[in-house]
This record gives C-alpha cells, sequence and structure tokens, in this order.
C-alpha cells in the first residue's frame, strides 16, 4: 500500500511538473515576435526508481510555431460586447483586478490545461471555481472565446466565462437525454474531408457530415483526397455523381500528398476546372480567408494530416496507414488545435470520427436538399414515409432533371435515421425531435 502510494505521489509530481512545463512551451513573447518561450525537450517524463511515465502535453511544441495570435481572429461586436458584461461583472461582484482580466480564445486541447489565445499572451489555463460550479457551458472546445485572468506571479492563466458560442459543430452522443457532443465553436467554414476508394468516393457520409456542417449554420466544402488511388474513368465517374448530388451547392477540392501526380495528371486537372471543381491544395487557402475559422471534419484515415502537412509545406503532423482490406485508418491526431494557414486564416485539427450519428439536425437536412425539403410540403398524406405512399411529392422528383435520384434515397434515408433517433429519447424529451 505504501509503495501504492508512493507512485501515486511521484505520478501526480510528475503531471505537475508536465503541466508546468508545457505552459512554459506554449507561453509566447509579445504580440510582435510571438515566439516560444521554452521547449520541453521530450515528450515523456519518466521517473526512473518507479517506472512511471506521463505523456507531456508539450507533444504538440512542433505545432507551437504555427498557432494563431490574437490578431488572426476576427471579434464580432457582439463577442466584444459579451466580454465587457462578464469583465464588469467578475470586477464588481467577485472583486477580480480588472487589469488581470482578458479575452481569449481556446486554441489547443489536448491532454494538458486548455490553450488560451490573449493579446498579451498564449499560456495554458486553469479552471475557476467560478467556471467548474456554473450551471451555464463549463466544457471548454476549440474556438471558444472566454474571459480569462492573468494575474502577475502566478504561471498558468485562470479561466473564468465561457462567452455565448455560434456556429458550434456538434453531433449527438447517442444517449436517451438528446446530449450532443460539441467539437468546436465559432466555425465559419467546414472542410469534409473524404479520400477517393477502390469503390469511388462514400457519398453517404460526405452527405451526413454535409448535414451536420450546414446544420451549425457554417459553409462547407468538400475535399476529395487520394486522387491518384483511381484511374481516369472511376475518377470522373466519381465527381459527376458528386456533383449532382451536391447540386452544386457546395464547393468540391481534389488533393493528393502525392505531388509529382497533381503536377503530372494533366487530364485528371482538365476535367475538375471543366466542372467547376477546385484542383490543388492550394485551392483550399482561397476558402479560408483571412480571419476566418475552418474545420477539418472526416473519419479516421481520410487523410485530414496529410492534407495539413500539404497546406502548411512541411510535415508538422503525423502520418497514419490503413488496413489494406477496407481503407480504413487509424487514430493519429489525438488533440484538437487551431493552426495558422500562410497567406490565409486558421484551421481546426480534430481526431478522425469513425461515427456520425443523427438526430435534431433537421435545419442541416434542410439546406443540405432544398427542394426535396419543400417537396415534403405537398405530399398528400402528413406522415408520409417517401417510399411508395400515392401521392408522394418527393418521389415524384425522381424523374425531374432538377434532382438526382439517387438523392432522395439518402434523404429518405437520413429522415428515417433522425426520426428513429428521436423515438430513442426519454418521454418527457422527445417530443421537441418527434
Amino acid at each position: 500500500m505504501r509503495m501504492k502510494s508512493l507512485k501515486h505521489k511521484v505520478a501526480k509530481k510528475v503531471h505537475q511538473k508536465a503541466c508546468v512545463d508545457a505552459c512554459g512551451a506554449h507561453a509566447l513573447h509579445d504580440e510582435e515576435t510571438q515566439s516560444v518561450k521554452s521547449v520541453v525537450s521530450s515528450d515523456v517524463l519518466a521517473d526512473v526508481d518507479t517506472g512511471i511515465s506521463v505523456e507531456s502535453p508539450s507533444s504538440t511544441a512542433g505545432l507551437a510555431a504555427f498557432f494563431p495570435s490574437f490578431n488572426d481572429f476576427y471579434v464580432s461586436p457582439d463577442i466584444c460586447e459579451a466580454a465587457a458584461c462578464e469583465i464588469r461583472t467578475l470586477c464588481s461582484k467577485h472583486h477580480v483586478a480588472e487589469d488581470t482580466l482578458f479575452l481569449g480564445k481556446c486554441i489547443s486541447l489536448d491532454r494538458g490545461f486548455p490553450l488560451i489565445c490573449t493579446k498579451t499572451a498564449t499560456i495554458r489555463c486553469e479552471f475557476s471555481a467560478l467556471l467548474t460550479k456554473s450551471k451555464s457551458e463549463k466544457n471548454v472546445v476549440v474556438g471558444d472565446w472566454l474571459i480569462v485572468g492573468i494575474p502577475c506571479n502566478h504561471e498558468m492563466g485562470i479561466m473564468y466565462k465561457i462567452l455565448p458560442r455560434v456556429h458550434t459543430v456538434s453531433r449527438w452522443r447517442g444517449d436517451s437525454r438528446a446530449q450532443m457532443q460539441v467539437l468546436a465553436a465559432h466555425v465559419d467554414i467546414v472542410l469534409l474531408v473524404q479520400p477517393f476508394m477502390r469503390a469511388g468516393l462514400d457519398l453517404a457520409r460526405i452527405v451526413r457530415t454535409a448535414v451536420i456542417a450546414q446544420d451549425c449554420g457554417c459553409s462547407c466544402a468538400v475535399v476529395c483526397t487520394k486522387v491518384d488511388r483511381v484511374g481516369l474513368s472511376q475518377y470522373k465517374d466519381a465527381l459527376m455523381t458528386l456533383s449532382a448530388l451536391l447540386a452544386t451547392q457546395i464547393e468540391i477540392v481534389v488533393s493528393s500528398q502525392d505531388l509529382h501526380f497533381m503536377e503530372s495528371a494533366a487530364s485528371y486537372k482538365e476535367f475538375a476546372v471543366e466542372h467547376g471543381i477546385h484542383w490543388g491544395a492550394s485551392e483550399i487557402l482561397q476558402l479560408v480567408g483571412s480571419k476566418t475559422c475552418a474545420m477539418l471534419l472526416g473519419e479516421s484515415g481520410a487523410g485530414k494530416s496529410s492534407l495539413l502537412n500539404l497546406l502548411l509545406k512541411r510535415p508538422v503532423q503525423r502520418i497514419g496507414s490503413t488496413r489494406s482490406k477496407d481503407d480504413s485508418g487509424r487514430h493519429t491526431t489525438v488533440s484538437r488545435q487551431m493552426i495558422t494557414l500562410p497567406s490565409a486564416g486558421c484551421i481546426i485539427d480534430c481526431p478522425g470520427l469513425r461515427t456520425l450519428p443523427l438526430m435534431g439536425h433537421e435545419a442541416g437536412l434542410a439546406q443540405t436538399f432544398p427542394l426535396l425539403t419543400v417537396a415534403v410540403e405537398h405530399c398528400k398524406f402528413r406522415n408520409c414515409s417517401h417510399k411508395k405512399e400515392p401521392g408522394c411529392a418527393v418521389r415524384a422528383l425522381e424523374s425531374s432533371q432538377h434532382v438526382f435520384s439517387g438523392s432522395i434515397d439518402i434523404y429518405v434515408a437520413l429522415l428515417d435515421e433522425m426520426n428513429s433517433s428521436a423515438h430513442m429519447l426519454d418521454k418527457d424529451i422527445s417530443h421537441r425531435y418527434i
């Protein structure tokens, strides 16, 4: 028991040292240089006597040079007003010194404390009692605007309040209380990363992700990676089907980490340009304008890390392999981080998502399929399932040139899934979604 207690104490001290070192690794100097103050030499801190090893949050030190500064963000009037109000409250009711309070943005979440960027410093911050006991939102996500305190002679900042969120990208946790997992906040554009596979493109996955992205109120674009893996004929068929499915509402970008292929595949590029499809990762920079926040969203193995390396023009993210039998990838990104793109805005890199259950995303479905959503109102029966009922206005569009026939089946399947998910909820809240 004594040995176990000793190991626990040593592990706790090592973890505290790791957090302090990581704070130093990410604390930046003044606003002009934004250089890293110090970097921990090893990603793993080990205690020789006990054999305990603790992974340090400093594993993100390689990306520290690409972390955004405060001037890289657009601060809306609503955020400015909310920040001023919260600072007045903290000063008057909780007697916090006003000169220690700052507006900050969460730019990284890993195994350590959240990394917050302010006008004066980028620093690791701990949770205040006010935040942990708050009845409002208390879980910090990347992209959040917060009120933080940076007291003198204090190794870490203190998070006091999360400001109201907009454009939150979230997914249903699958529980009976309709709880949503917020992946990121204040996102302007979501980049749906989908690789070319042996069978082409996973259209159902693309639409599912687009529904979630558009449900948060931001724009989105599809980035088709690994184009070098398919032949020209399969490539053309896949892009034509995707274009018809999205009905030119969502931008499409074709990319590959094989730069030689991208430079030499003239027929591939010509086809893309002829059909209004962007060619190459550099086109993404035009979609992510200055002071704009983008988010990479895709499953493991989709090529998100490779894409980020292409955009940054250097290998800053570790790349994993995929299984040959089903093209499934393994998790290589284990943290959520905001990165500054060259001559563009910022991008949030997230771990891959294997599942994206839908529940309560009717607004996103309506934006993805506007014509079908309008047609639903003209069905003969109010509870029409859009399958075999007579007088179904949705199925009547199958012969229309304005709607891709495959989109109807996908639309109906996702609508059925959301209805089924709503019926899984507890009775006291299910009426909100049915």
